[in-house]
């Protein structure tokens, strides 16, 4: 019996920040640490690469400088800013379901299947 396992999870390990900690976050991924973990698990067929690539700098930027304590910086932008965001991520994603494996990013995305 074959089943799939598709996930996304924090990406690059180097960044934790306030974030992490505020939103309880024990660990960063890559995806080869990912890949290397599921095939050691059994899993075939691994695809692993990474989304919020984009947006990848604006994140670490804000991460590294804001320097926020105890709380997440996530938030709300206004109107304007979300819709160009919008964009960015939905550009992103079409290059991802086309096949296309991001170099670095935010967030790990993988797809696996346990034969």
């Amino acid at each position: 019996m074959d089943s799939e396992f598709a996930s996304g999870g924090k990406g690059v390990g180097k960044c934790m920040s306030a974030h992490d900690v505020a939103v309880h976050t024990s660990r960063r991924f890559t995806a080869g640490g990912i890949k290397k973990s599921l095939a050691k698990g059994g899993f075939r067929h691994i695809k692993a690469g990474y989304w919020n690539t984009f947006l990848f700098p604006l994140m670490i930027l804000r991460r590294k400088i804001t320097h926020t304590v105890g709380s997440s910086d996530v938030m709300l932008f206004p109107p304007v800013v979300e819709a160009a965001f919008r964009g960015v991520v939905s550009a992103e994603t079409a290059l991802i379901r086309r096949g296309i494996r991001l170099p670095f990013g935010g967030s790990v995305i993988v797809e696996a299947t346990k034969e």
